[in-house]
């Protein structure tokens, strides 16, 4: 992984096939699944920008300091959250808990020296997306699903942004 990740198609064969097909000739990595898989992969990747974003937002640290073993304990929370909340009783919850961590880790690794959209939106004064993030969470986990530990989160980028002067 590199920091540019992948392109999922989803939808039918042949035609998603044959649209990955071009695009990885154009030198992007692109794969054609079916509509459970790209919820699975839209679901994972969301999750671990909810962990990551508001984390290193309020941090104010690169992706890659949230491979310190300080936050180990955080992330595995942040997780387990977020695994308790989803409809998904293909696996134990330990498992997708580890994987998840597992996936995190991944991806800060990757992109260990960039900022996240979020940290670049609180250092420049913007409003940051936590709220979009939340809700399109909820959506795919289901069943009314809650997330205290991410709503802290939440909060706290709030107060943050509330407490900045004005530009």
């Amino acid at each position: 992984m590199n920091g540019l990740g992948k392109t999922l198609l989803v939808g039918p064969e042949p035609a998603g096939a044959a649209v990955a097909q071009l695009l990885r000739q154009s030198g992007l990595v692109a794969e054609a699944c079916e509509e459970a898989a790209g919820r699975e992969a839209l679901w994972s990747k969301l999750a671990a920008n909810c962990v990551i974003n508001p984390l290193t937002a309020l941090q104010k640290i690169p992706n890659g300091g949230l491979l310190s073993p300080a936050f180990a304990p955080i992330l595995r929370s942040l997780a387990a959250e977020l695994v308790a909340a989803r409809a998904d009783a293909s696996r134990p919850a330990e498992q997708q808990t580890d994987a998840l961590v597992a996936q995190i880790r991944e991806v800060a690794a990757a992109t260990a020296g960039n900022t996240s959209s979020m940290r670049a939106d609180a250092e420049r004064g913007a409003a940051t997306e936590w709220a979009h993030f939340l809700d399109s969470m909820a959506v795919l986990s289901g069943r009314g699903a809650q997330f205290p530990l991410l709503n802290f989160l939440g909060q706290l980028l709030q107060a943050s942004e509330s407490a900045r002067p004005p530009n």
